[in-house]
């Protein structure tokens, strides 16, 4: 007796990428909030850009400062490091951020003046964006997977 299979496929996936539009936003806007807790305390505050491109074979997002470094825009230098410093400090200088501290606080004194001929040891990196990818990185991860879930039902495909 001869047996005849018929497959049971699924329907065609219907569902937009929307949820995870959501979930990169989300985690874009959240590294936004970060960043904003490192110059806080900050005179000159840098201007910061979030930037998203969709498209069919991807999702990307970014946060973003702009600028060069310089006496109105200090926070690269701070962000970054740097080899030396030629700026001379007030003997009762306290920096308003650390290393691996992703937050600024009231610092006390500042340049005296700027001496090229005297370099001094550079200003230590603070690591904010390795901290806050590492941070950020499993928080879209579980953001992903519940758009992801959210998405395979939405379209019919769920167990």
């Amino acid at each position: 007796m001869p047996v005849t299979l018929k497959p049971i496929l699924p329907k065609k996936f219907k569902a937009t990428p929307e949820e995870l539009t959501k979930a990169i936003e989300e985690t874009i806007d959240e590294a936004d909030k970060q960043f904003a807790r490192t110059y806080r305390t900050f005179e000159h505050k840098p201007t910061f850009e979030k930037e998203m491109k969709v498209s069919d074979k991807e999702i990307e997002g970014s946060v973003l400062t702009s600028g060069d470094g310089s006496r109105d825009n200090p926070y690269p230098f701070v962000a970054k490091g740097t080899r030396v410093r030629y700026a001379r400090m007030s003997p009762d200088f306290v920096s308003k951020t650390q290393p691996g501290l992703i937050s600024s606080r009231r610092g006390r004194g500042g340049a005296i003046r700027v001496d090229r001929n005297k370099p001094l040891p550079g200003i230590e990196d603070r690591r904010w964006e390795e901290d806050i990818a590492r941070i950020q990185k499993k928080r879209l991860n579980t953001r992903l997977n519940k758009a992801l879930g959210r998405y395979v039902k939405k379209s019919g495909h769920a167990i």
